[in-house]
């Protein structure tokens, strides 16, 4: 949930603990209003708003316990937060100095569409976290021509639909985005709309007709794709599933939303109405896919499979028919006289419809999870949550797979960066991403590996990987296009790995083992360290600083002496309660900051006599540094990344997050990596890119000035921001405008709006009056071959 404080009211902290507290590090929602230091007992501070609407109660550690900073107390007694607001069900991003590049290596297709281009034929499927493009002229081998990626993921609930030679997706908190697709192998983005939080959608003339889990159907005038166009909504309500699917014929749109088939009139998409709904026999509610075809609706439905709905009378629709124990229902299509049915462990389902009345499953096909699926002609398109398929339904009663793409993502393993490369291991394999330009990253190279790639290390010509029960696989990445494995070494589990110099630690249930990499083609044991005691089951991470090793594990920091690699022996030991697992640690001088269930801060001046100094109750997965940065990603609650200044040890304070929102990358992110500001994390939605923003001399955009010229305030803003300028009397040409994080111009005013003035108030709209959604966007002056930029915060 996200909210906006804008009523007058009190934020109340109380705790039973008689000594000082001290609250820091508030994400945006609050520390844009606020700054609160050493309540004490019970107290209050204004809060400046109007309106109120709700009170909310958050009690013991709940929502915000990130702002209790505090040494570790066994006996911590419960706070309280009080805190009037204004409730918004937006779902869209959240960030504070921290926004998106861009994404590649997308996980889990899910929608697929086909479409021919220039007689030439391709398939564009839907990914979390990216827009995959395959070639499918040989049918028997689809190839991958692009891929583009947007911010976050949609986990099943987005969707896509290609006219002509432009491209619409749905992308969840981000609304609409339109691509022009006219040469498929370069997708570029035209355009875009936010439309609260898009899910289905479906394309006829100039409209585009989108499920909104947050606005019900919106319509949007397209015949600029380039520029969308509201010009017509119907509220449904959705019910929190973030389901909806979309089909229309005639004047009529079919929208699945929470569960039902809403039939709304459309024939003028200014004033949308609704005529009816149906929902089938019983209590369940869960119809995810919509095809439409003749007087007939197919529908696809989670808990009771495949029904036919008559709407020969939009008014009275009727059940005509309907097939059960089918598996869950996710999508469906439909051509001819058969509708393709997708249905996760079922597989798909082929249905002949000749007699919508009377439908019966023809064939049917075990693919897997099935997930999407598009029909043309005598192929069918599925996809699944590691392959898309090619299926040949020639004989509608015996399917048969003819063609497949199996390069897709899944379960991510570990990151590294070197060069203008990203390593990543996913799956059995380890990928190559070309980020020389992070806004547009692309895979360059792939390599099969035996098992999955749970750890990675990146040194000098090699990637070493630590493959499970395959032990440590190093590859040759001197040519990343075309990386090959050039040696291996089995030493039973391994888990993560650092490389230092000629050696590789690996970490692998309680064992460290010490390899001597010094011929990366003949790799060979030289010790193994077996962590005592018995009780700690299993070790996290593995990290090298000077002649220690450092192993993190669920209970405690083993410090391993290895300045002689044939004999490593234990020096220090750090017991960190027994419900505090230990993921991740960056060292800085004499200092470790470990990341896990909580924050920890550790001296390490002695490493025989370790010493914890101080926790903060934040949790995450991983933990990076640049300079004396903290990048953390996956970080309760806000995840998936914050920005973290260690430069007081003792008072660690938050400086950027980026909050990708509710339904959107569902589960936490998990390694994280960086070159510079640049931050790099891998997640459930492929490899996220991001930029951090609020170090002090950060460059973002255009050209470095002696001085600015600029003034803008209130900056963040909610309703109106001012922006005042000096523009020399003898440099008349001068044009200011204001771009979004993708680098998309949004707003422009010229030399004529702005010569006879010294500034411009701008109410945060795009050059058509639309609204923009909040985030970050950057201001640009130009006067002649001079510019200045800097970022405006928008917040709704």
């Amino acid at each position: 949930m996200k909210f906006t404080i804008r009523s007058k009211g009190y934020l109340v902290v109380s705790t039973s603990l008689r000594r000082r507290r001290e609250i820091t590090g508030t994400p945006k929602r609050l520390s844009t209003f606020l700054k609160i230091m050493n309540p004490v007992g019970t107290g209050s501070i204004p809060v400046p708003t109007k309106d109120l609407n709700y009170k909310v109660i958050i009690k013991k550690m709940g929502v915000y316990n990130e702002l209790l900073k505090t040494p570790y107390n066994p006996f911590l007694a419960y706070i309280f937060i009080i805190v009037s607001f204004t409730i918004s069900s937006v779902y869209g991003q959240d960030s504070l100095n921290i926004y998106w590049l861009g994404s590649c290596l997308g996980e889990m297709s899910h929608k697929v569409v086909y479409s021919t281009i220039d007689n030439n034929h391709y398939l564009f499927v839907l990914l979390n976290g990216s827009i995959l493009v395959l070639d499918v002229n040989d049918p028997s081998n689809p190839q991958k021509i692009a891929e583009v990626g947007y911010p976050g993921g949609i986990k099943l609930a987005g969707g896509l639909s290609v006219v002509d030679t432009f491209l619409y997706i749905t992308t969840g908190s981000f609304g609409l985005w339109v691509y022009n697709v006219a040469n498929p192998h370069i997708p570029i983005r035209i355009g875009s709309y936010d439309t609260g939080w898009a899910a289905g959608i479906a394309v006829s003339g100039n409209y585009a007709y989108i499920g909104d889990i947050d606005s019900g159907l919106v319509i949007l005038d397209i015949s600029n794709p380039a520029s969308p166009v509201k010009i017509g909504c119907l509220y449904l309500s959705s019910s929190g599933d973030p389901y909806a699917d979309v089909a229309i014929k005639d004047t009529f749109a079919y929208v699945a939303i929470a569960g039902k088939l809403r039939i709304v009139n459309v024939a003028n998409p200014a004033a949308p109405f609704l005529i009816s709904v149906w929902n089938p026999n019983g209590p369940f509610e869960s119809i995810k896919g919509v095809a439409v075809q003749g007087n007939f609706v197919y529908l696809s439905n989670f808990d009771l499979g495949f029904w036919v709905v008559d709407v020969s009378n939009p008014q009275f629709p009727v059940t005509a028919d309907y097939i059960t124990n089918i598996g869950y229902g996710l999508d469906v299509a439909v051509d001819g006289n058969y509708a393709y049915y997708a249905a996760d462990i079922f597989g798909i389902g082929v249905i002949n419809i000749s007699n919508p009345y009377d439908v019966r499953l023809e064939g049917h096909l075990d693919i897997g999870f099935a997930v999407g699926i598009y029909g043309y002609g005598e192929n069918v398109y599925a996809t699944t949550f590691s392959k898309i398929l090619v299926i040949d339904v020639s004989n509608h009663g015996n399917p048969v797979i003819i063609g497949s793409y199996n390069n897709l993502t899944g379960p991510n393993g570990d990151i590294a960066i070197s060069g203008n490369y990203a390593y990543v291991s996913i799956w059995e394999s380890l990928r190559i991403v070309d980020v020389s330009n992070p806004n547009f990253p692309f895979e360059v190279g792939f390599c099969r590996i035996p098992a999955r790639g749970e750890g990675l290390a990146v040194s000098n010509n090699y990637a070493y990987v630590a493959s499970g029960d395959s032990g440590l696989r190093i590859i040759d990445v001197s040519n990343p296009s075309v990386p090959y494995e050039v040696g291996h070494i089995e030493i039973g589990f391994a888990h993560k790995v650092v490389v230092d110099s000629i050696y590789a630690y690996v970490i692998g249930d309680r064992r460290l083992h010490t390899i001597d990499v010094s011929n990366p083609s003949s790799p060979f044991l030289v010790s193994t360290y077996h962590v005592l005691p018995e009780s700690i089951p299993v070790l996290e991470n593995v990290y090298k600083s000077g002649n220690y090793v450092y192993l993190l594990a669920n209970k405690g920091l083993f410090i391993i002496d290895v300045s002689n690699p044939y004999s490593p022996y234990q020096i220090g030991f750090l017991y960190t309660f027994t419900f505090c697992n230990l993921w991740s640690m960056v060292i800085l001088g004499n200092n470790g900051y470990v990341i896990g269930s909580q924050f920890l801060h550790i001296d390490l001046s002695d490493p025989s006599s370790p010493i914890f100094l101080d926790t903060v109750l934040w949790s995450g997965e991983d933990i990076t540094n640049y300079e004396n940065y903290g990048y953390i990603s996956g970080m309760y609650p806000a995840g998936p990344l914050y920005v973290v200044d260690l430069s007081n040890p003792f008072a660690p304070n938050i400086l950027g997050y980026y909050d990708f929102g509710p339904q959107v990358c569902q589960t936490h992110p998990f390694h994280i990596a960086h070159s510079g500001y640049n931050i790099f994390v891998l997640t459930d939605c492929g490899l996220q890119i991001f930029r951090f923003t609020g170090a002090p001399g950060i460059e973002e955009v255009g050209t470095k000035t002696k001085e600015k010229i600029l003034n803008i305030y209130p900056n963040p803003f909610l309703n109106c921001v001012t922006i005042k300028f000096q523009i020399p009397e003898s440099k008349t040409k001068a044009a200011l405008k204001i771009y979004d994080v993708s680098g998309r111009l949004v707003k422009q005013w010229d030399d004529k709006a702005i010569k006879f003035s010294n500034k411009i108030v701008w109410d945060g709209t795009d050059n058509q009056g639309n609204k923009l959604p909040s985030g970050i966007y950057f201001c640009r002056l130009v006067v002649q071959k001079f510019n200045e930029t800097q970022k405006i915060i928008l917040l709704r």
